[in-house]
């Protein structure tokens, strides 16, 4: 989802090498390969009396929180911004799993 965008910034602002980008983005598509493990938790562990809208809120503000973050704050550290990134993606990702439950009852 966020491919062209993580890749255009680790190329032109902070001048990685095509191996480092690699490897950051490996990290920050981990996430999309256990989707399995978040339908599991969202139908049964439920927040606040609901199964899947609270599970929405939360990673709506931790994708929202992540990426402004990545934005606002100059982050000169590779690490820094590849933990926001892999967070932008787990919530991506738990979202995706939430949405198509939804559509499908």
């Amino acid at each position: 989802m966020l491919y062209l965008a993580e890749k255009d910034l680790y190329k032109e602002y902070m001048g990685m090498d095509p191996s480092t980008m690699a490897y950051l983005s490996s990290i920050t598509s981990l996430p999309w390969s256990v989707k399995i493990l978040y339908g599991l938790f969202s139908d049964n562990v439920p927040i606040m009396g609901t199964r899947r809208k609270s599970h929405v809120v939360i990673m709506g503000l931790l994708q929202f929180v992540s990426l402004v973050s990545v934005f606002l704050f100059d982050l000169e550290s590779k690490s820094a911004v590849a933990s926001m990134l892999f967070c932008a993606s787990l919530s991506g990702a738990y979202l995706d799993v939430i949405v198509d439950a939804l559509m499908v009852t």
